[in-house]
């Protein structure tokens, strides 16, 4: 378990932080589609404050948690984990990656 004030609790913290926005779209766009006025700044604030974080999340990721991780889990382990992603995407019946290339290229187009 992740020490209160260590980064890894602070990026566990983004994590719910970032399901909070998102919990927020839904809502403001629901009273939107249920024809009630007024919500359309909560879905941009949500959506925008949603996008940085995401930004600032990925580069935390990116240039600190993954790096860590190359150092510190041993060579021996890697074939395995890699390995349990495959069996875990498998399970899934898709690939992950196209389904939400697929996605993304939907929402692109609306």
């Amino acid at each position: 378990m992740p020490r209160e004030n260590s980064p890894v609790a602070a990026m566990l913290m983004e994590h719910d932080q970032g399901r909070a926005y998102v919990v927020g779209m839904e809502a403001a766009v629901q009273k939107t589609l249920d024809g009630l006025p007024g919500h359309e700044s909560a879905i941009a604030e949500n959506a925008l404050a949603y996008a940085a974080l995401l930004r600032e999340h990925i580069g935390k990721e990116d240039d600190i948690l993954y790096p860590l991780a190359e150092r510190v889990i041993p060579e021996a382990m890697r074939g395995e984990i890699i390995a349990e992603y495959r069996r875990a995407e498998e399970r899934t019946g898709s690939d992950l990656s196209e389904q939400y290339r697929k996605l993304v290229e939907k929402y692109e187009q609306e």
